[in-house]
């Protein structure tokens, strides 16, 4: 079976590709199983698209494997951070003026907290109650 990649033993044998790899790894010597596994990264191309970038944003150095290496443009912390950026907003609570944060998924909050929520509250009951007597 020498020349055969992982997918096409595994159609021939009824199996899956991971199945033959596992096969082959434990069944194979070293240099054939290495072989047979260089021949199959030869036919799969789209699995050995390597880069090497520098991250516009911290200056760091990475690299990965993927089919479109050309949308990986900033690396793993720096897209995370970015994430969350794009997930948060603001708020100015009604109360004390704060600004605040809050995850755009969420309803925007009004207040700061729960102390604010409550002060704004008896402001307006104190109002409501001056502005009747």
């Amino acid at each position: 079976m020498s020349g055969l990649t992982l997918q096409e033993i595994g159609n021939i044998e009824g199996i899956t590709r991971e199945r033959v790899r596992q096969i082959l790894h434990k069944e194979l010597s070293v240099e054939p199983y290495l072989e047979q596994i260089q021949l199959n990264r030869q036919n799969r191309p789209h699995k050995l698209t390597k880069f090497i970038k520098v991250c516009p944003k911290c200056g760091k150095i990475f690299s990965g494997r993927v089919k479109n290496p050309e949308k990986f443009t900033m690396c793993t912390e720096c897209r995370k951070i970015e994430r969350r950026a794009r997930r948060t907003a603001t708020f100015v609570c009604k109360n004390c003026g704060k600004v605040g944060t809050y995850k755009t998924y969420k309803k925007a909050p009004t207040f700061c907290s729960n102390q604010c929520k409550l002060d704004w509250l008896h402001k307006i009951v104190r109002r409501k109650s001056v502005s009747k007597g």
